[in-house]
């Protein structure tokens, strides 16, 4: 929620929620998923404000009838585009990570298997610390920012543009062409997930509380579906081509 706030009265911290207050006017402009709601409303009583907001700062609802002012109604077609993100996204982790081009890189672009895996695991590992050190700022960034679709497509694209020069890994490639493509795969790995950490936070805009697990359990299905489907017809490419 981004809110805009214009408060004409100095409200009181909420252990003092019940003092009185004259004309209280909050002018709010909340933007939630694309949908704007405008609200002016005008107490006597902090307590008895439906739209009074503290915390010190940290505005926030206090009366769950208003939430169900801000929550529209979201379409089914809505949900379908948001678990279609781990169908597009599955089949990265399938093919790269693990089914084909790992193998690939171990057993052929690398100089040896053992050379191979150790140059993989590296980029991987290394991957996933920096993952764990910045998931939880972008997650911040997700639950109190603004639009999340700008900043999955943005991780989107980039990652795509990495995994896309991974086409130039030739068996036996050098030293530097090996430790380019390495960086090209660590930042579409950093890529992929970071946008799952922007396509999450939608998450409590699409369904209720009590949905959640229901949505993403039948999200991570359909990307294995994806995933198994992509991996069927990559096999099949590689069967038919002899080379």
């Amino acid at each position: 929620l981004i809110f805009t706030e214009n408060i004409k009265a100095l409200l009181a911290p909420s252990s003092q929620q019940g003092t009185e207050v004259n004309k209280i006017a909050i002018n709010r402009q909340v933007s939630k998923s694309g949908t704007i709601v405008k609200a002016v409303t005008h107490s006597s009583n902090i307590a008895e404000n439906p739209y009074f907001l503290y915390a010190r700062g940290l505005f926030r609802l206090t009366n769950i009838e208003d939430m169900a002012i801000l929550n529209k109604k979201v379409t089914r077609k809505s949900i379908w585009g948001w678990m279609l993100f781990d169908w597009a996204a599955q089949p990265f982790h399938t093919l790269i990570m693990t089914f084909v081009f790992a193998p690939y890189f171990t057993s052929t672009v690398a100089p040896d298997a053992v050379t191979g895996q150790s140059y993989w695991g590296y980029a991987v590992g290394i991957s996933g610390i920096v993952i764990a050190i910045l998931s939880p700022i972008l997650g911040s960034l997700a639950d109190t920012s603004g639009p999340r679709k700008p900043w999955i497509a943005s991780f989107s694209i980039i990652g795509a543009m990495c995994i896309s020069s991974l086409w130039f890994m030739y068996p036996g490639a050098d030293n530097s062409t090996i430790a380019w493509g390495l960086i090209a795969f660590a930042i579409g790995i950093l890529c992929f997930e970071f946008s799952a950490v922007f396509n999450s936070a939608m998450m409590p805009d699409l369904v209720p509380r009590s949905e959640l697990g229901k949505l993403s359990g039948n999200s991570w299905a359909l990307g294995y579906i994806g995933g198994l489907i992509c991996l069927a017809l990559m096999l099949g490419f590689m069967v038919t081509n002899s080379e």
